[in-house]
Formats: C-alpha cells, structure tokens, sequence
C-alpha cells in the first residue's frame, strides 16, 4: 500500500513539473543583461547611450546599431521590449545563448516551449513569464521571452523580451509578436 501511495504521489509530482517546466522565471528574462521593467538608465550604465531615441505618443525606443531596438515608456524610463537579431555576445540571453547559435543549445538547458509558430522559413517558440496578484489572488501572464530560428539551418535569428508593462493585455499581443517574427530578417 506504501509503494501505491508513494507512486500516485510521485507521478502526481511530475506531472505537476512537466505542466510549469516550461514556465521561464524573472532571472531567465533578459537579454544584454536587460529585462523587461528595468530602468532605462540602467540599459545606459550597461551598454553605453544608445544610437538613435525617437518618441511616439510617450513611448520611446532606442538602438544599438541595426540589430538591437530597445522600446521603453518615457513617463516611467521603464523597459518593455528588447529586440536583439545582433549575434554580439554583449546580447546574448540565459546561459549564454544568443542569435546565431543552435536553437538546440538553447533546449539543452531549457524545457519546450509553452507555444510554438512554425512557418515556411522560421520557428518561433515562446516562453511564458507569470506574474502574481497577492490581492486579487490571481496569477496571469504577463511577459514572454520569443525566440526565432531558421528552420533549415536550425540557428536563432531573433530573441525578443516583451511585457505588458501598463501597455496592453500580454494576452492579446503575443500571438501579433510570433507572427511579425515569422518574417525573415534580411541583413
């Protein structure tokens, strides 16, 4: 009866890690050492003033060379959306994995993905990120971590890290995300 007991717990246990395993937590969220709510001066002290800042509508974007957009709320300075295609190591993601590499590598350390995209040149996976309401007891998605890879080759060609921020529902915006990823980028 023990031996029972213990197996139904057990795989009760599992299949409990196999629901949240691919869940990604708040440290795994970066890129260039950047997440999603940092401040902007804090994107600055790493990597320097960015290239170009432009505004619309009190939200702002900077980058650094062509291949990494960083967008942030001006009222707040607070980051919501990191775009990196540059396969600099300076922006690279959790356990040193950025553009460039073999999306493989990336799953040598990581569980799969909560959702996928597949089109005719590139993949897309996205990674949840939940936050929790204390009050509201509630807890909801929030953020995600997308990552693109080219089907053929097998390499990533694009990480981005977005969240809501006060912006707009995560909900709503991250299937508009996978899909606008799906287009090759042409460098």
């Amino acid at each position: 009866m023990k031996k029972i007991f213990f197996a139904v717990v057990f795989g009760l246990f599992a299949m409990q890690l196999n629901i949240c395993a691919a869940m990604i937590a708040p440290y795994q969220m970066y890129l260039g050492g950047i997440t999603y709510g940092s401040a902007i001066d804090e994107l600055k002290k790493i990597h320097g003033e960015p290239k170009t800042r432009n505004g619309v509508d009190g939200c702002n974007y900077c980058t650094y060379g062509d291949l990494v957009i960083v967008r942030y709320k001006e009222s707040s300075g607070k980051i919501y959306e990191i775009d990196v295609t540059d396969d600099s190591p300076n922006w690279r993601g959790d356990q040193n994995i950025g553009v460039g590499m073999y999306y493989d590598e990336w799953l040598k350390v990581h569980a799969e993905p909560d959702a996928v995209k597949k089109g005719d040149v590139q993949t897309v996976y996205l990674y949840f990120h939940y936050k929790s309401d204390l009050v509201k007891h509630e807890t909801y998605r929030d953020a995600g971590l997308f990552i693109a890879f080219d089907n053929k080759s097998g390499k990533i060609t694009q990480m981005k890290i977005c969240g809501d921020n006060d912006f707009s529902p995560f909900e709503a915006s991250f299937e508009g995300v996978m899909e606008d990823m799906l287009i090759p980028i042409s460098r």
